[in-house]
């Protein structure tokens, strides 16, 4: 069995991105749209040119931010991949030129169908990332730390035919069960490793290891293009 990747989103310090290198995760996440956990071009760039025994690739996550900006700053970072979270559509999408994660944000009623025509709509994307839309019909563009329906993730993961990255509400304690519940490409996480709003060391080393190795001989996902 492949095991899935894992981001580590909401790095803000070089030593928790080293931290989360050494765990073994894929990829490290910046947040350049307004959040707590938001990043300067000046700090993404010292963390993704600081030395690294394992490079993990850099992510920048952007919410219905200008597409000119969003290549400034993926050149200026050196940013590896650059994660949509907003409501950008598909014509955004080509105009950007730049490999891409898009968003979907999922609501417990919605139908996997729906879903799955959703992400068909963004055939240039390298993933499908699948996160919570927040409660009570709030419009949040991620970071919730509320968690999808299993049993609906999955079956958006069987309908979508690229592959599927899961987000929202995930732990250390979680994460092997929503993986073999799911059945992801890759995992997202934030805020379940983080205590008191920064993330941890130790937290972040048990949820990549959770991830890697707890769920061994259960399937974990499609391939990435």
């Amino acid at each position: 069995m492949t095991a899935p990747l894992v981001k580590i989103c909401g790095i803000r310090e070089v030593r928790h991105a080293r931290a989360a290198a050494e765990a073994g995760a894929d990829m490290v996440g910046f947040v350049f749209a307004e959040s707590r956990r938001c990043v300067t071009p000046e700090q993404a760039h010292e963390i993704a040119t600081a030395p690294y025994a394992r490079r993990p690739r850099f992510v920048g996550v952007f919410v219905n931010e200008d597409p000119a900006e969003v290549a400034r700053l993926a050149a200026e970072v050196r940013l590896d991949l650059v994660q949509l979270s907003g409501n950008e559509s598909p014509a955004y999408c080509a105009e950007l030129r730049l490999p891409y994660l898009k968003v979907l944000h999922v609501r417990d009623e919605m139908p996997a169908r729906e879903i799955a025509q959703a992400a068909a709509l963004y055939p240039g994307a390298a993933a499908i990332v699948l996160d919570t839309a927040g409660a009570a019909g709030a419009n949040r563009w991620g970071g919730t730390g509320m968690a999808i329906d299993a049993a609906l993730a999955a079956e958006a993961v069987r309908l979508i035919d690229r592959p599927v990255m899961l987000a929202g509400g995930l732990r250390p304690e979680t994460v092997a069960q929503a993986i073999c519940a799911v059945r992801p490409w890759a995992v997202d996480v934030s805020s379940g490793v983080e205590v008191d709003g920064v993330k941890d060391e130790a937290r972040i080393a048990a949820f990549v290891s959770a991830a890697k190795y707890s769920a061994a001989g259960e399937p974990a996902g499609k391939e990435e293009r």
